[in-house]
């Protein structure tokens, strides 16, 4: 990690910026700006100057013009080389798309053409101490989850894996869910990870030590689950719930959208006052914690339609956290294909490999099931391997089977919402969402467009694709 200086005054990190410029005024200009959003600026003339600079003393961020003897696009290379954290933007007389994407591609962050108006060098600069700054913290979230992991977790059952953007936003908010002590809601579709990100939220924040306890809403059957949470009497003696055991820690309640609406009730009554009434009339318990809750349900519209207590709703929807499905990070694909395929290896075995074409395969498949799905693809494949080598039509043999049980359970999840003995009756939401989906598809996807040949409105297709998972 690079070195900061600090602003005594406010206490934030205080930047460097190198200006690397041939002309005298153009750095004195850069230095002005640059002082007034609070950076610290060193000037140089020279491609080696540069190089020096960069290699002998913290930089944090760079604004540099490439016409340099010596520069170019190779002095662009070299800086990322030897600081491949900072942010580098290109300032330049050209203003050809080519050039702009040709320095982007060689690790620049920021293009703005020359000559410029100082509103737009302040609007680069400003971006690219954002984006320094945001870099810097989800690596040091990672950091900090694998030292928590490390020391806390010998399972590593709390491993979470991807460097996408929307997985650099996931680090960033559960560095500030673990700060905080309020209720969390986490969302995501099944089999995102969930729990891994509540494990995260657990081990980086004050409770790491303390329990974390987990409700699998789903699991326990809704005769006893509120004798699991609560505690009860069994056999003349008390057995704590799961509340009372969490005392003092962190009590995770997985898809509490399945949550009975009674037991929703009394564990409303239960945070209110910080313990909990056993059944059959024993004396309270303490139970003083932090509850993070997950689900995939839409628990807003479940809580309007009477499906879900609203006060229960509010009072876990403090703090949010989004978990995103697997297709919208495809990018992190190889890097959890190559985690499971290590997972998955024997003691003394050769690392299995992955040609590009199979990679290929397997981002050519949207895994409804997400990461969990996923997980068990890699795994079959793995075991059906003999070599080295998984071939690609080892992987789209287990990619098809994937997609046929990914269907199959759609359709048993349908009949067992709608009824096994339909008489071939087409359930009106299955109609409804098949129509949504063939509406998205012939507009490319504007959900404008779609709701108004639809003819609903648009608040009402926003909230019928969050209903459908969609």
């Amino acid at each position: 990690m690079s070195h900061l200086d600090t602003d005594t005054e406010i206490g934030k990190p205080r930047l460097n910026l190198l200006v690397v410029d041939v002309d005298t005024a153009v750095r004195e200009v850069c230095r002005d700006v640059a002082a007034g959003l609070g950076l610290a600026t060193r000037l140089v003339d020279t491609a080696e100057a540069a190089r020096h600079a960069v290699s002998t003393a913290p930089v944090h961020l760079v604004l540099m013009d490439l016409r340099l003897p010596g520069g170019g696009i190779d002095l662009l290379r070299q800086m990322r080389e030897l600081r491949p954290d900072i942010a580098i933007i290109i300032a330049s007389m050209s203003t050809s798309i080519p050039f702009a994407v040709e320095t982007m591609r060689c690790g620049a962050y920021d293009f703005v053409p020359k000559p410029f108006h100082l509103a737009e060098l302040r609007v680069a600069l400003t971006r690219a101490t954002e984006q320094w700054l945001r870099a810097r913290q989800t690596q040091s979230v990672r950091e900090r989850m694998q030292l928590a992991r490390s020391g806390l977790d010998v399972n590593q059952r709390m491993t979470i894996i991807g460097d996408s953007p929307d997985m650099e936003k996931l680090y960033r908010t559960i560095d500030t869910a673990a700060a905080s002590a309020s209720s969390v809601l986490i969302l995501g579709e099944i089999g995102t990870g969930k729990e891994l990100a509540a494990r995260a939220i657990h081990a980086l924040s004050p409770q790491a030590k303390m329990p974390f306890v987990i409700v699998d809403c789903r699991a326990i059957a809704p005769t006893r689950i509120e004798g699991e949470i609560f505690g009860r009497v069994a056999n003349g003696n008390l057995q704590a719930g799961l509340l009372a055991r969490a005392h003092g820690g962190t009590v995770f309640f997985d898809e509490i959208g399945e949550l009975p609406f009674e037991a929703q009730g009394k564990l409303v009554r239960a945070l209110q006052e910080k313990q909990v009434h056993p059944l059959d009339g024993i004396a309270a318990a303490a139970a003083e914690v932090r509850v993070l809750a997950a689900t995939s349900r839409d628990l807003d519209y479940a809580s309007q339609a009477g499906k879900f207590r609203r006060d229960l709703y509010f009072r876990l929807n403090v703090v949010k956290v989004n978990v995103p499905p697997l297709r919208q990070r495809k990018s992190d694909i190889p890097l959890l294909a190559a985690h499971f395929l290590a997972r998955n290896s024997r003691p003394g075995d050769a690392r299995m490999q992955l040609t590009d074409a199979v990679i290929e395969t397997l981002m050519d498949y949207d895994w409804p099931g997400n990461v969990r799905e996923f997980e068990t693809c890699m795994q079959r494949a793995s075991e059906m391997t003999p070599g080295d080598f998984i071939s690609q039509f080892q992987m789209l043999t287990q990619v098809r089977t994937a997609r046929e049980e990914s269907l199959a359970a759609s359709k048993n999840a349908q009949q067992e919402s709608f009824g096994q003995e339909n008489f071939g009756i087409v359930p009106l939401a299955v109609m409804e969402k098949q129509a949504i989906l063939d509406a998205l598809e012939r507009l490319g996807g504007d959900r404008l467009e779609a709701a108004k040949h639809l003819q609903i409105g648009k608040t009402t297709l926003y909230r019928k694709l969050r209903e459908y998972a969609v």
